[in-house]
């Protein structure tokens, strides 16, 4: 743990390098998160620069790359290294008992084989490699949602294929710190709102390319269902409004689609986070007909948010979570 603990603290320093960088980048694309948090004045001198949107992802995604790399390089040398320990003190054993060994009929090639099984099992208890962050994988996995929205982009099918890897990448990374029992010494490896929430971002995109609809479908159900079965992230309003969002870019009106919808909008009451945008949400995508069971069901609960003195009409306990599971208290983007 000691060991583990001191290789996060030497590469502290470069984290916060790299994220300063990726920051920089995610400032020049209008609506990403840090556009959003930034204030007026800073506005005026980043934003509005959508000219080459697909650039900067790419040199935010090779600064990923790299600090992948750097991570996955120490942690082979520090698993070679104590393999390389291992097998001195193995021989040292085994030249005392060599007469029996080689009566036992031992085979060379065996050793090589359990010190290659040592050195994996090394690599792969070790917990999270050092470098990457939960902020670098969000910050780049919302400049992707932003971007691949919006008619600019040149490379929507790609940008949703990385879409999906950072996402398994960066839950990967809390597994292997789980799995090793130092997610309590790295904090900076869990998943938040926004590594989930971005993902459904992005497959909102409107498209009548087959291949990009059904990978955004694919993308927006995969991170709906994962955040459900995640341990420490939950679903929230933003959640919910995206998915919403996603299933109204790509099903046609119908009882199926309204069937989905009130499927969704029931657990997002469950979940008690029903806010504004998600009934907003909600209202768009059951504004077309989609058979007499659904218009008259959503026609009696639209009936509740008549907007009042105390809030929109809707129970209170239906939002009690809208503003505890934010990515961000002051912003409802994730």
């Amino acid at each position: 743990m000691e060991e583990y603990e001191q290789a996060l603290n030497e590469c502290h320093a470069l984290q916060q390098k790299v994220e300063y960088l990726l920051r920089g980048y995610s400032a020049l694309l209008p609506g990403s998160m840090v556009d959003i948090a930034s204030d007026s004045e800073e506005k005026t001198s980043t934003s509005g620069n959508s000219d080459g949107a697909d650039e900067i992802i790419g040199k935010m995604m090779k600064l990923l790359d790299r600090m992948e790399q750097e991570g996955k390089t120490y942690v082979e040398l520090r698993s070679k290294f104590r393999s390389q320990l291992a097998r001195v003190s193995d021989n040292a054993n085994s030249n005392a008992n060599a007469d029996s060994n080689e009566d036992a009929g031992v085979p060379i090639d065996e050793n090589t084989s359990i010190n290659a099984w040592k050195m994996n099992s090394l690599i792969a208890n070790f917990g999270a490699p050092p470098g990457p962050t939960s902020t670098m994988y969000d910050l780049i996995l919302d400049a992707i949602a932003v971007t691949v929205t919006t008619p600019s982009s040149k490379t929507p099918l790609s940008l949703l294929q990385s879409s999906r890897e950072l996402h398994a990448k960066a839950a990967e990374r809390y597994e292997l710190d789980a799995k090793a029992g130092t997610e309590g010494l790295n904090p900076s490896s869990c998943p938040t709102p926004a590594t989930f929430n971005a993902v459904i971002r992005a497959a909102t995109i409107g498209t009548e390319d087959e291949e990009i609809r059904d990978t955004a479908i694919e993308n927006g159900f995969y991170a709906f269902n994962t955040i459900y079965h995640h341990s420490v992230v939950h679903r929230n309003s933003s959640t919910y409004k995206y998915i919403l969002d996603m299933i109204g870019a790509h099903f046609p009106p119908g009882e199926m689609r309204g069937n989905i919808v009130a499927g969704i909008w029931e657990k997002a009451v469950q979940d008690k986070v029903v806010d504004l945008t998600v009934f907003e949400a909600m209202r768009k995508v059951g504004s077309a007909q989609h058979g007499e069971l659904f218009d008259g069901w959503w026609k009696s609960v639209q009936g509740q948010f008549e907007k009042d003195g105390n809030g929109h009409g809707f129970p209170i306990v239906w939002g009690k979570n809208k503003k505890l599971r934010r990515f961000d208290k002051r912003f409802d983007t994730y």
